[in-house]
């Protein structure tokens, strides 16, 4: 099933739209996928989806990386914002974390100068965190959120 976030834009799945139920969002258990859908939904519903498959076709012609590399490459994704949104992008990177702390049951805080990245960042440290705690809770099991793994980063290396 599939629901058309905004008049006029190719319908998406349930789990990339602003108004998918709740169970649907839920389902999605990648926190690299809730990264991307937080960026998907986040330029769909600022900018419409043609402005966003534009970003998306510049983002493969001019960094040659596809939207699903995203998460690995921060710093690409905010270099193309801010070089075609100028102070704007600031504002649409911190709404696409607010929605990334809010699908990992998180609350977000904004902190001046903090952009994407850093966010991120914040997030895998506090993720690793988390993870030491349960971890010792389990008995030293291994980690339950993806193997260990956060935006492609693998926190049980750092152990």
């Amino acid at each position: 099933m599939s629901i058309d976030p905004r008049p006029g834009c190719p319908p998406i799945d349930q789990r990339q739209c602003v108004g998918a139920p709740a169970q649907a969002k839920r389902a999605i258990t990648q926190p690299h996928q809730i990264l991307l859908d937080s960026t998907d939904t986040v330029l769909t519903e600022v900018l419409g989806c043609k402005v966003r498959e534009a970003l998306y076709d510049r983002l493969a012609r001019q960094y040659f990386l596809a939207k699903q590399e995203i998460p690995a490459n921060l710093d690409k994704i905010s270099e193309l914002l801010k070089g075609t949104f100028g102070k704007g992008a600031a504002t649409l990177e911190r709404r696409i974390a607010s929605k990334v702390y809010v699908a990992l049951g998180l609350k977000f805080v904004d902190v001046p100068n903090f952009g994407l990245q850093e966010h991120v960042e914040l997030i895998r440290r506090i993720v690793e965190q988390s993870e030491k705690i349960n971890a010792k809770n389990r008995g030293g099991q291994e980690s339950t959120l993806d193997g260990g793994r956060l935006f492609g980063f693998n926190f049980l290396e750092l152990r």
